[in-house]
This record gives C-alpha cells, structure tokens and sequence, in this order.
C-alpha cells in the first residue's frame, strides 16, 4: 500500500460511508465528469483495443502493449473504453469545481474527501510522475456524461484479505458504483493492497444479480420441492412458438401511490402476468434487463420478487437477430391475487429482438407519462425520478431501426 500522507477520512462500515455519501450526491448527481486524475502508477490494466483484442496491459506510462505481442512491443491504438485500471494512490474524479477523491486500497475501508488535494502533491513512488490525465482511456462512455447516482454494494462477508480481523456478519461494503445517464458506470473496489477503476455497462450489474438467483433452480433441487421441476428440465420439455403477434401492456397501478408495474404479456392470446412493485424491486433494473439484450453477446435475464412468487425472464440470442423468450414462474395465473405454485413455463416464443424491445419499452414508456406525482413525500418519488430518465442506450438501438 501508498505511503501517501492524505488526511481524508477512512470509511470503516457501510453505514459510515452512506451517511457522508447522501449530501455528497446532492451536489454531484446531474453534473458532468470533465476529467479523471490519478496519482502515481498504473500497474495493470485490462480492456479492448480498437481491434477488440482483449488483455491490453499498460507499461512505458503512456504505451499501450497488446499482451500477444508484448515480446515485439507492438503499439496498439490507445483504449477509450472497457478499460480497467489498478492504482495504489488517490483517484480524483473531476465534476467542474468539485472533486470526488478515493483511494480504496483496503476492503471496507475507503478514503474519501472532496475538494482536498491540489494536484501539486508528490508520489511515494521515487521517479514517478505524481499526477497524470486518464480520463482518454475512458472518452467514450464515462467522460463528459452526467452522473446520476452512487451506490455502495453492501456485503456482510469479508474477503479473505482481511478476514483475520473482519468478521461475517459486520457492516461492509466492497464496491463504491458511479452510475451515469447513458447506462454506463464506474465500479471503484479493493483488490488486496490495490484500488481497481473500471468501466462497465450498468446492465452487468443487474445481470450479476439476475443469474445468481436463476442458478438456484436451473438444474438443482436444492430450493425445489422433490417433485418439482428445474428449470433446465422445464427448458427441455418446452417448444417455442411464434412471438410476432406479441403485445405488451401495463395495467396503471400508480394511482395507489406506488411506482408498480403490472405486466401482461398476450402472445396469439396466450397471456402471462409479472407484478414488478417497487418496494422489492430495482426499477432502473427493467431498463438494464433490456440494455442487456441490445449489448449482451450472453443469455440475459430478469428476476422479478413478485411479493410471494418469483418470476423469471430469460433470453436466448437465435439467428437473423431474433431471440427466443422464456417466462418462468411459480405465480399461479388467471387468478386473482399473488397465489404461489410450481415453477411452470408461462410464455416461450421467438421473436424479433427489436420486436420484443419496442414492444415491452413502449409498455413502461406509456405508463410511466401519463403519471405524476403530486405529493413530493411519496415513498416512491426518487424511484420515479430515476426511473423516469428513460434508457439512452435503448431509446438509441430503436432509433436504428426507425
């Protein structure tokens, strides 16, 4: 670790770092990154190149060395996305006059200040430039965008770096997330004596989560009951049918005061139900869901807390840019309620990936403008406003094909 001499507090807890970041996201939410500095060294560095070749490593300061061909030293062109960084002394991320600074060198236990370090500070590390512009390995998605939340990722659970002293259970965190407007973030975490900068899109977040819980059922028993079906048996015994007369609708619940979304898929009359409530739920993660299947060269899926039954979405990449989609659920349908049964397939159909795209997009689209609310101390105000800033890049693969 940095024996860089910085005053800036250590946050020790989850709770000690959400309670500085809450007054700290009200004068940094809506503006622009212009420019991200780091002090001392940039050890290892992973990304694409222009070529899409992927390992690209950092070495020579400013070259950039694909590692196939680190023995030759060819230059390649210098990354501007997917790039991720490990450094061992502060960051700073430049919003005009306000500067965020970390250094988060230790698991659960980062340094942060605003508006403390000058930029004239000199690095522990003998002979190395202190402070150097980063922000053209991160020009394409990350620098000039608005920045519309930060986020910890609370974890009960040490790493094994420092699991001699943290204990399970305490109040951690392991990543700090800056989410922009355009769907792309910047996950800020400790990696043993190192701080690793990376930009991804905020849709593999909301993968991470969606997976995990699709693993519990895709092909154990262990939280089924013994007769019940996985889902990799409930997938084989399935055929899909055609999806182009698909329609979806949302049945206006907001009049209740709650940002909930009732869904209903009709396929040729084959219909199924999800009930997405915010009090369970992430809102942006219906935006993500669909960003993942614009971007993601994997399956994408959804899962949905339907207050009792859970639902699942999951999505195949098929041929001619079509896509197969499977609805999994263990609500019972056509009854009135949320009543619990066996995970049964509610929908399987192919379709035309813009198809399904425009069609669930123009569903929350419609219902989310013609609600407001009145009432400014509505629990589901800041859902709302964060769900409401729509999906650039959705609202962009649609325009593709007008």
């Amino acid at each position: 670790m940095t024996n860089f001499k910085w005053n800036a507090k250590n946050y020790y807890t989850a709770k000690e770092l959400s309670k500085f970041l809450e007054p700290a996201k009200k004068s940094l939410i809506g503006r622009t990154v212009d420019k991200i500095m780091v002090m001392g060294h940039i050890y290892t560095s992973i990304g694409l190149d222009d070529r899409e070749n992927r390992c690209v490593k950092y070495a020579n300061e400013d070259e950039w060395f694909v590692e196939e061909d680190m023995f030759e030293k060819a230059i390649s062109s210098i990354p501007t996305h997917n790039v991720s960084l490990s450094l061992d002394e502060p960051l700073v991320l430049c919003f005009g006059n306000i500067h965020f600074e970390i250094n988060y060198c230790e698991f659960s236990n980062a340094q942060i200040a605003i508006n403390t370090l000058t930029f004239e500070e000199i690095s522990c590390i003998e002979g190395c430039l202190a402070w150097k512009d980063i922000s053209k390995y991160y020009a394409k998605n990350i620098i000039g965008q608005k920045l519309s939340d930060i986020k910890i990722n609370y974890t009960s659970n040490p790493n094994e770096y420092v699991s001699h002293y943290r204990k399970i259970g305490e109040d951690m965190y392991d990543e700090i997330i800056l989410v922009f407007e355009n769907g792309y973030q910047l996950e800020i975490v400790s990696d043993i004596d190192y701080m690793n900068l990376r930009e991804t899109p905020a849709w593999k977040y909301q993968q991470k989560i969606a997976k995990k819980g699709w693993d519990y059922y895709y092909d154990s028993k262990q939280f089924l009951y013994d007769d019940e079906k996985t889902f990799k048996e409930l997938i084989a015994g399935s055929v899909p049918v055609d999806g182009n007369n698909l329609i979806i609708g949302c049945n206006d619940t907001f009049k209740l005061g709650f940002l909930d979304y009732d869904i209903v898929i009709n396929n040729n009359g084959h219909i199924s139900n999800i009930y997405y409530g915010f009090a369970v739920n992430e809102m942006n993660f219906l935006w993500n869901f669909l960003e993942a299947i614009i971007q993601s060269k994997e399956d994408s899926y959804l899962w949905c807390e339907e207050e009792g039954p859970e639902t699942y979405f999951y999505v195949q990449n098929v041929k001619d840019n079509k896509i197969r989609f499977i609805h999994i659920s263990s609500r019972k349908q056509d009854v009135k309620g949320l009543i619990t049964e066996d995970f049964k397939i509610r929908q399987d159909f192919i379709i035309s990936k813009y198809k399904f795209v425009e069609e669930f997009y123009k569903a929350l689209r419609k219902t989310i403008q013609n609600f407001s609310i009145e009432n400014e101390d509505d629990l589901c105000l800041q859902d709302f406003e964060k769900f409401h800033k729509d999906s650039i890049i959705v609202k962009k693969f649609l325009e593709e094909f007008e």
